[in-house]
């Protein structure tokens, strides 16, 4: 189970990663405004950042939580991005705006 645990951490970070390339060559291409892709980027980055951080406390079992290990302040950071530049459910709410056409960007 570690190594599928990993495995999916690693799926989920380069997933992540993908959408901020992507985020990046639009605005570098000047396309007009993003926000819908950025909104996307962030929730999704955010939330894997989030579960990340909680799959690395579960390998690490109880020094997780000591502060010798770095994870668990990876968690609060993590939680941290959830929040910032808005909640995920303000991100939730202009993807499905986006999606149902609502908006067009």
């Amino acid at each position: 189970m570690v190594k599928q645990m990993v495995a999916d951490m690693v799926v989920s970070v380069e997933t992540a990663r993908l959408l901020v390339y992507r985020l990046g060559h639009l605005l570098d291409a000047a396309v007009g405004r993003v926000t819908s892709i950025a909104s996307m980027t962030k929730l999704y980055a955010s939330e894997v950042a989030t579960k990340a951080a909680l799959d690395a406390i579960q390998l690490h079992g109880g020094y997780g939580f000591t502060e010798e290990f770095p994870v668990g302040r990876y968690l609060l950071e993590a939680k941290v991005l959830e929040v910032g530049e808005g909640n995920n459910q303000l991100h939730r709410e202009i993807i499905a705006d986006w999606a149902f056409g609502v908006r067009d960007y």
